[in-house]
């Protein structure tokens, strides 16, 4: 066999609180990628999409991958690929992960299954510190493994298959496009133990509140989601945006106090120098503020 077509899918990676170390892979959307051996040592990239990513392989997540498979190998021969991406970069859900590993669990096919699924993650890792400046595994593990993985360690690799349900997933992100390497940079490269452990509570805390725990349907459209986690969410995707302004009105009014001082005090750490307008009729939102103006009957009082 010279050539093959594998379908590579898109994941879900940082899932919860396993920021780094933990994901899955999702049924669809992928991408498709046909591999060919090629009788000169060189890999050549033909995109079949309209999202104009370069044909240089040492700029392409696959080339970067199959480029370190080709050096495990000592081959003298290489390999064509032809790509076709239905999963949009930056989207969010592993891209630049679906274009390694079905680059290089193509060309492991060709080569007579040559490469167990650890190493085949470890050569798309490649991919992914091209990508992202760092090699991460929670989406090409997921991506080579299916279903759920944990990743205990990447410098010695250490990829865990958990167990789990049948799932149906709803994936809600903005419609912006964000490299990883972007979002990357703008995370603390330290956390204090205080926080890291109140994030721990709180996911607990979220998994016990759901009715079904981690297997809940949120619907369409959130429909089966209440009008406080409604709120989180719309909140998570305004900072998600990194916009220099944000506005919040009423963004607070189907909360319970708890929650609510909760939420004040993450967007007093994660604003930063940002400018916020709150409008609310809660003294308590307004303990942001450096300057409250309160209306009364359409008036500045």
């Amino acid at each position: 066999m010279d050539e093959i077509c594998v379908l590579a899918p898109a994941t879900v990676s940082n899932v919860v609180c396993g920021f780094d170390c933990l994901g899955f892979a999702l049924n669809e959307p992928f991408d498709e990628v046909h591999v060919r051996k090629i009788p000169e040592r060189e890999i050549r990239i033909v995109n079949r999409d309209e999202f104009e990513l370069p044909s240089d392989p040492t700029k392409n997540v696959a080339g970067v991958a199959l480029q370190a498979m080709l050096d495990a190998v000592g081959a003298d021969f290489g390999f064509g690929i032809e790509m076709t991406k239905y999963i949009k970069p930056g989207s969010g859900i592993g891209s630049s992960a679906a274009s390694s590993c079905g680059a290089v669990a193509a060309a492991n096919r060709l080569l007579e299954d040559r490469f167990s699924k650890h190493e085949l993650v470890e050569f798309a890792m490649e991919g992914e510190k091209l990508a992202s400046g760092a090699k991460h595994a929670d989406n090409v593990a997921p991506c080579i493994f299916g279903g759920f993985v944990l990743i205990r360690s990447v410098d010695p690799l250490d990829v865990v298959p958990l167990g789990f349900p049948p799932l149906f997933v709803t994936i809600i992100h903005p419609q912006i496009q964000i490299k990883t390497a972007d979002a990357r940079a703008i995370l603390p490269k330290d956390v204090a133990l205080s926080t890291a452990v109140q994030q721990w509570s709180n996911l607990g805390a979220f998994v016990a509140a759901l009715p079904e725990g981690v297997s809940t349907i949120i619907g369409e459209r959130g429909v089966r989601v209440s009008g406080g986690q409604r709120q989180r969410l719309g909140i998570a995707r305004a900072l998600y945006r990194q916009a220099p302004i944000l506005v919040l009105d009423e963004a607070t009014s189907a909360l319970d106090e708890a929650t609510e001082a909760e939420l004040i005090d993450s967007l007093g750490r994660y604003c930063g120098d940002r400018t916020m307008i709150v409008v609310s009729h809660r003294p308590t939102t307004l303990a942001l503020c450096g300057r409250v103006v309160v209306l009364e009957q359409g008036r500045i009082i």
